[in-house]
């Protein structure tokens, strides 16, 4: 079954958890800004969501409430998005960096 498909099915049948698959693969950086927002509309009203996303944009990041960051194998980071921000900080205040997503940069 094709992702799109299956992602489909998920929304007919209104499941409390949703896992996404790479939502954002092959979109360019504005619809896959539109399928994040709109995976946080669903979190908010009270869906639990769980995405895996490789390299997200800054804006994509920041969309995320709770992240899990993964390394070679291994959880590097997990809590909330913003304190993944400070927990990265190191190298990202450069000016050469203040548009790229910290952890991506960092790993």
């Amino acid at each position: 079954m094709q992702p799109s498909m299956f992602t489909i099915i998920q929304f007919l049948t209104n499941p409390p958890l949703l896992f996404c698959y790479e939502p954002t693969s092959g979109l360019d950086s504005f619809m896959a800004e539109n399928i994040v927002q709109m995976l946080q509309q669903m979190a908010k009203r009270g869906k639990t969501v769980i995405c895996t996303i490789h390299q997200p944009s800054s804006e994509v990041f920041a969309l995320f409430d709770h992240v899990i960051v993964m390394a070679e194998g291994r959880v590097a980071f997990m809590g909330e998005a913003e304190q993944a921000l400070n927990f990265y900080k190191g190298d990202t205040t450069s000016k050469n960096n203040k548009d790229r997503v910290p952890v991506s940069h960092e790993l």
